[in-house]
């Protein structure tokens, strides 16, 4: 029942020709069995569209999401991770961008053991469920390794930007949200590792919020279990 990251847009060279007054609107998000809020840019004419990120499979309901990055599923009924519907393209109504959009699906969880799929993140999937209980090292985009464990069903990393170090999560933007190992209520052992890019750590095996598990601020990083996703964020540089 993780969340996948918020779609995240990357344009190096974005036309602002013609009105020059721009609309914000910063997605929040995600909650408990709801998706992120979208982010966007607009002057009437052109806009640009983050789609928020998807929440995860959770077992009261046993039904997720695609979002910007799918959710993760949950360890049973059958637990599929879900896609991302945030366009490679990027089409702002009057010109495409190829290449500029990100995001990528949730994990799949592993049924009957207790492990479910990692939150989808920009640089790459969530991990299924069965990879965090045999254990795999997994890299962000910097190379930089994390590893899985039953108690760790790492999201996917998020994108780094040396540009806008000082913002997100160093540089980092839209990571997966992590999954405890979430067999029995009694066994749950919260994570205690995500990607860089504000995914959220797994501390809840019960489906109420649980804010230690929520995706930072400001990042686009989706929920760890039982929490609820990072806000969005607009970074314009000229």
């Amino acid at each position: 029942m993780t969340g996948g990251a918020g779609g995240l847009i990357y344009i190096s060279s974005w036309d602002l020709s013609g009105t020059t007054t721009y609309s914000i609107t910063i997605g929040a998000g995600g909650v408990l069995e709801a998706n992120g809020g979208n982010s966007t840019v607009t002057n009437g004419i052109k806009t640009l569209t983050s789609i928020g990120g998807g929440h995860g499979l959770n077992g009261s309901t046993d039904h997720g999401s695609e979002g910007g990055s799918g959710g993760g599923g949950w360890y049973k009924n059958p637990g599929t991770g879900y896609a991302s519907n945030q366009p490679v393209s990027t089409n702002d109504g009057v010109h495409i961008y190829d290449t500029t959009g990100w995001g990528h699906r949730g994990g799949d969880g592993y049924q009957g053991s207790g492990y479910s799929g990692g939150g989808g993140g920009a640089h790459s999937p969530g991990l299924n469920g069965v990879q965090s209980k045999t254990g795999i090292l997994t890299y962000d985009q910097q190379g930089a390794p994390l590893m899985s464990d039953r108690n760790n069903n790492l999201g996917g990393a998020g994108k780094y930007y040396a540009d806008f170090n000082s913002y997100g999560d160093s540089g980092h933007f839209a990571s997966g949200g992590t999954g405890g190992n979430n067999f029995a209520h009694s066994l749950f052992t919260p994570s205690t590792r995500a990607h860089r890019g504000g995914g959220g750590f797994g501390n809840n095996a019960i489906f109420t919020h649980n804010p230690a598990a929520d995706g930072k601020p400001n990042t686009g990083g989706g929920a760890g279990s039982g929490g609820y996703g990072g806000s969005g964020i607009v970074l314009v540089r000229y």
